[in-house]
C-alpha cells in the first residue's frame, strides 16, 4: 500500500511521474505541428501519398524484373502487377480495396518502358495536382529528392 505519510518518497514521485508525462504530451504535440507543416512544404498529404505509392509500385516492378528478368511492357503496365494468377500478394486484396494504380487525385500513373530519363529501365511518374504532363508539380522516379 502506497504511504502518503509527510516524509513519504510516494507523493513527489507522483508528481514527477505526471510532469514528465505532460513534457512527453507537450513534445509530443510539437513534434506533430513540425510534421503537418513538413508534408505540406513537401506538397501536401496528396503528393505525400502518391511519391509513396511510386516507391511502392517501384518495389513490384523490381520483384517482376527479378523473377521473368524483364520490366513489365508497355502493353502489359503496372496493372499487370496486380492482376492474375503471379499477383503480388497482399497488395491489391479485398482488405485493401484501393486501387494501387492510381495516384491520389484518381489517375493511373504513368509508366514509360524504356524510360526517356532512365534509360536502362522504366519512367513511372503521376501527372500531380493539375493533371498535365511536364509541369512542376508531377512526382517522377526519376528526380532526386533532396535531404
Amino acid at each position: 500500500m502506497i504511504d502518503f505519510a509527510p516524509n513519504s518518497p510516494w507523493p513527489r514521485r507522483i508528481k514527477m511521474g505526471l510532469i514528465a508525462l505532460a513534457v512527453i504530451v507537450v513534445f509530443q504535440a510539437i513534434a506533430g505541428m513540425f510534421a503537418r507543416r513538413w508534408v505540406k512544404a513537401a506538397g501536401g498529404e496528396y503528393a505525400f501519398v502518391t511519391g509513396s505509392k511510386i516507391k511502392g509500385i517501384e518495389a513490384g516492378i523490381a520483384a517482376h524484373h527479378f523473377i521473368k528478368r524483364r520490366y513489365p511492357t508497355q502493353e502489359e503496365g503496372i496493372e499487370s502487377l496486380y492482376k492474375g494468377k503471379r499477383r503480388l500478394p497482399l497488395v491489391f486484396s479485398k482488405r485493401n480495396a484501393e486501387d494501387p494504380t492510381l495516384d491520389a487525385w484518381g489517375r493511373k500513373f504513368q509508366y514509360l518502358v524504356p524510360g526517356k530519363h532512365n534509360t536502362g529501365s522504366y519512367d513511372l511518374w503521376s501527372l500531380g495536382e493539375d493533371g498535365a504532363n511536364g509541369t512542376d508539380d508531377d512526382i517522377t522516379n526519376w528526380q532526386v529528392e533532396s535531404p
